[in-house]
């Protein structure tokens, strides 16, 4: 089956180096700055591309993706856009022929693994790294109810099955939700500024209201029966504290082909941030073994 949506968005690229990062944002609608530690580090050895997707602020908040597929064709554009050296937006990406590696964070994630599914052998990349990842709606949903309701009673009691303001809802978030299972460590600024920019529309149409209890499009979406399909070298990267349970990632890497496990004992949603000693001497040997198998 072959992607087809046409859109238009801005490539934007750091570093230099012969292997090549496609960072697909997760979210959904987080801007690039969220990566930024994520990217600075990368781009000391690598190059370093990632785009703005549709409904990502500050473009048009009302355009944005509605289905999967249709998130997944627009990476194959990027993708195109990439292996073709065409310009894009404001910058001409320079490509040196290199390992083209996608780098999918969260909802990222999930898009990268449609767009491997439904492309195959014709993806045209090289390898894959989905950070906190997911393969269908209802892993997000049973991860992130077992996190909600191993809360304590006075969490329980204040969120009254989610019949509570918004502000209430705000404030849960901010004391149990943030701190235990998005970042354990302090927030970059990138982050706090990132946050503060999402789009509600978008988020509210793929994952509901509350993240806490998701009842948005997503739900719908299973690529479990599909990740056989899936041909490149995958990494999967995630923290003891996730939201997304250590048996689901398990089985994640047990059906996709050529895939690794690696699970940090500090970290939750955000690796990268909550544990450097473990994440990028994970992606190291990962990119090191990649280059060995290569021909």
């Amino acid at each position: 089956m072959r992607l087809q949506y046409a859109s238009r968005m801005r490539l934007i690229e750091f570093g230099s180096g012969n292997t090549q990062f496609l960072l697909v944002p997760g979210g959904p609608g987080l801007v690039p700055e969220f990566y930024t530690e994520l990217t600075a580090r990368l781009a000391e050895t690598a190059r370093v591309i990632t785009y703005t997707p549709r409904g990502t602020a500050p473009r048009r908040l009302d355009d944005f993706p509605t289905t999967m597929e249709e998130a997944a064709a627009e990476l194959e554009e990027v993708v195109a856009s990439v292996r073709s050296d065409k310009t894009a937006g404001d910058v001409d990406v320079d490509v040196t022929g290199g390992p083209l590696v996608l780098l999918g964070h969260s909802l990222g994630s999930a898009v990268v693994i449609e767009y491997l599914v439904a492309r195959g052998a014709g993806a045209h990349v090289d390898a894959a790294i989905l950070m906190s990842p997911f393969s269908s709606g209802s892993m997000m949903h049973d991860g992130i109810t077992a996190r909600v309701r191993a809360f304590p009673a006075e969490f329980h009691r204040r969120y009254n099955n989610g019949a509570i303001s918004p502000e209430e809802l705000g404030g849960l978030l901010g004391e149990y939700w943030y701190p235990n299972h998005v970042c354990r460590e302090p927030w970059p600024q990138s982050f706090l500024d990132a946050m503060t920019q999402l789009n509600p529309p978008f988020m509210e149409h793929f994952i509901g209201k509350s993240v806490l209890s998701p009842d948005g499009v997503l739900l719908d979406w299973n690529r479990d029966a599909d990740l056989s399909a899936i041909s490149v070298p995958t990494l999967i990267v995630s923290g003891r504290h996730d939201y997304y349970r250590q048996q689901d990632l398990e089985q994640l890497r047990d059906r996709i082909p050529h895939s690794q496990l690696v699970v940090s004992d500090r970290a939750s949603h955000s690796i990268w941030i909550e544990d450097p000693e473990a994440f990028y001497p994970a992606v190291e040997r990962f990119l090191a073994a990649l280059s060995s198998s290569t021909p």
